[in-house]
């Protein structure tokens, strides 16, 4: 499997999961595409925070992968958090969740969204999606 750009690679990411076990997985398959900047939150509001306090620091968040259905903090408040807030307008955020629901799914994207993944990933699909979406939003 091919290694993401050093663009990506350097990039800070946030993983928002209420499962450690998909944080950690997840945080496996980013590592193995050869990201080293991971942070993980067990929720939506605990995720905000995190972006929040890092925010026009050497650490900022540049890349978050939030699920949505969490019980501190929905994956569809925290995006639209994110997206209330000026300096949040281009940060890439991509919805990965067991919701197959297209009706869940396209809430998402029209709050804010640049695209999803449904669980469980591969990791070539995860690595094309967060290409694509970063492509998308330099």
């Amino acid at each position: 499997m091919k290694a993401f750009p050093p663009e990506i690679c350097n990039l800070q990411f946030l993983i928002v999961d209420d499962f450690p076990s998909i944080r950690v997985m997840l945080s496996a398959s980013l590592k193995k595409l050869g990201v080293t900047k991971i942070i993980q939150a067990p929720g939506g509001n605990e995720g905000f925070k995190i972006i929040q306090e890092n925010f026009a620091k050497p650490n900022q968040i540049q890349f978050v992968i939030t699920d949505f259905n969490m019980p501190t903090g929905k994956g569809i408040d925290l995006i639209r958090q994110v997206r209330d807030i000026d300096g949040f307008a281009k940060l890439p955020i991509m919805l990965l969740t067991s919701q197959d629901e297209l009706e869940v799914v396209l809430e998402c994207v029209q709050a804010g969204a640049n695209d999803y993944m449904i669980k469980p990933w591969k990791d070539e699909e995860l690595a094309k999606k967060i290409t694509d979406i970063w492509n998308r939003n330099k």
